[in-house]
C-alpha cells in the first residue's frame, strides 16, 4: 500500500515536472511589424543557444498586439515600437513595469521605387505636387502612421495630401505597396528600406524636429513563463551576435 502511494506521488511529481518544463520550452514574443525581419534571425540565434526552448513570434502593429494583451492572449514579452502604446498597458497593470527597457530606436524616411522616373518625389514638400498615392501605416494604431502623421504636420503639409494617403495595417505593408509600385511613395522606417532592395531613400525626417522612434521590451503581467522571459531579455541585452544583428537590419540600439 505505501508503495503504490509513493508511486503515485512520484508520477504526479513527474507530470507537474513535465508540465513546468512544457510551459518554460516556448515564449511567445508580440512584437511590432518592423521587427519581423530581425526577430526571425534573433529567434534562430536564440535557438543556439537554448536548444531545449522555442521563440514564438506574432508580428502586427504594435496597437494590435498591445489590443491583444489587453484581451489576454498568451504573450509572454511585447516589443512595442512606441512608448505610449507600452505606457498604455502599464498603466492598466499589464506588463510588469520593473522589466521596460527601451531597447531600439529607428528613423522615419520617404522612399520611392528604386528606378522610378524623374516624376517620383525626392523630398518631403514634393509629396504635394507628385501624381499617385502616399503608404503610411494608419496613425491611429501604426506607430510609424502617428509618426508620420506628426512630421507631416510639423512640415505643414498634412492636411494637403490626407487625400493621396493609403493607410495600411502595419508599416510592413506600406512598404511592399511601395516595392510593387501600387503608390508613387511610402513613409516607413529606416531598418524597413534598408532590408529592401526594390526601394530607395529620398529624404528622412528631422529627429530634432519629430518624437524620438523609440523600441521598449517589457515581461507581461500574465506571462507564464516569468523565469523564461527573464532570461531571454537578460541573453538580449548581453549577446554580441544580436546587437549587431539589430545594427545590420537598421536599427540603432540605444540600451543604456
Amino acid at each position: 500500500m505505501k508503495f503504490r502511494i509513493l508511486a503515485i506521488a512520484l508520477a504526479f511529481t513527474f507530470q507537474l515536472l513535465a508540465a513546468c518544463g512544457s510551459a518554460n520550452s516556448e515564449l511567445t514574443i508580440g512584437g511590432a511589424a518592423s521587427l519581423g525581419p530581425v526577430l526571425q534571425e534573433i529567434s534562430k540565434l536564440y535557438k543556439e543557444s537554448y536548444p531545449e526552448r522555442t521563440l514564438l513570434l506574432s508580428m502586427a502593429s504594435s496597437g494590435a498586439i498591445a489590443r491583444q494583451i489587453e484581451q489576454g492572449a498568451p504573450i509572454d514579452l511585447f516589443f512595442s515600437a512606441a512608448e505610449d502604446k507600452m505606457q498604455a498597458l502599464e498603466d492598466q497593470g499589464l506588463i510588469q513595469a520593473d522589466s521596460r527597457r527601451t531597447v531600439l530606436q529607428n528613423t522615419l524616411v520617404l522612399i520611392v521605387l528604386a528606378g522610378r522616373d524623374e516624376s517620383a518625389p525626392v523630398a518631403w514638400e514634393q509629396l504635394l505636387s507628385m501624381d499617385g498615392s502616399l503608404a503610411i501605416g494608419e496613425p491611429e494604431s501604426v506607430p510609424a502612421g502617428k509618426y508620420a502623421r506628426q512630421w507631416l504636420q510639423a512640415l505643414g503639409i498634412w492636411e494637403g495630401l490626407e487625400p493621396k494617403m493609403v493607410f495600411t495595417s502595419n508599416v510592413r505593408q506600406a512598404l511592399v505597396y511601395t516595392e510593387r509600385a501600387e503608390v508613387a511613395a511610402g513613409i516607413v522606417y529606416g531598418s524597413d528600406a534598408a532590408g529592401s532592395k526594390a526601394v530607395k531613400i529620398v529624404a528622412v525626417g528631422d529627429a530634432n524636429r519629430m518624437p524620438k522612434i523609440s523600441y521598449p521590451l517589457a515581461i507581461t503581467r500574465q506571462s507564464e513563463n516569468l523565469l523564461a522571459a527573464q532570461e531571454f531579455m537578460e541573453w538580449l541585452f548581453t549577446e554580441e551576435a544580436v546587437r549587431q544583428l539589430f545594427q545590420e537590419y537598421g536599427f540603432i540600439w540605444s540600451l543604456e
